[in-house]
């Protein structure tokens, strides 16, 4: 398959980020079995690489995409524990905290969107947790 002159002039590293990109969030057809497994019908469902990485599914049904469940793995909320140090304090202080930060929610947009590809557009958060005596908060 020959390239347009455009691509062959564009670097390799613009060509990998275009194509993940393009791979994040898609509709394609997929099928919903019956209740007792047997027959169904043709479904639109979602794919690609955000679902995968999120839910650990290669496609959501798309009227399922909402229930609780999947919507809780596509948050990709995470939080850590971390100790914060103030050195350059004499004396320095120190204390714990917690680091929480992710995708707090997000809207799916498919009307009008460039080549009927579905656009994702999540909501970052995140936030710094201290105790409420903490020494760090002054």
């Amino acid at each position: 398959k020959k390239m347009s002159p455009w691509m062959e002039a564009w670097p390799q590293w613009h060509r990998v980020h275009a194509s993940i990109h393009a791979d994040i969030f898609l509709v394609g057809k997929g099928w919903k079995h019956g209740p007792s497994g047997i027959g169904g019908h043709a479904a639109e469902e979602y794919n690609g690489w955000l679902v995968r990485f999120l839910t650990g599914r290669k496609t959501i049904l798309k009227e399922e995409f909402f229930e609780e469940s999947n919507v809780e793995k596509l948050k990709g909320l995470n939080s850590v524990p971390m100790t914060i140090t103030m050195k350059y304090l004499k004396p320095p202080i120190q204390d714990e905290a917690e680091l929480s930060a992710g995708i707090l929610g997000f809207e799916i947009h498919e009307k009008d969107t460039f080549n009927g590809v579905p656009s994702f557009q999540p909501y970052h958060a995140w936030a710094l947790k201290l105790a409420p005596n903490s020494k760090i908060r002054g």
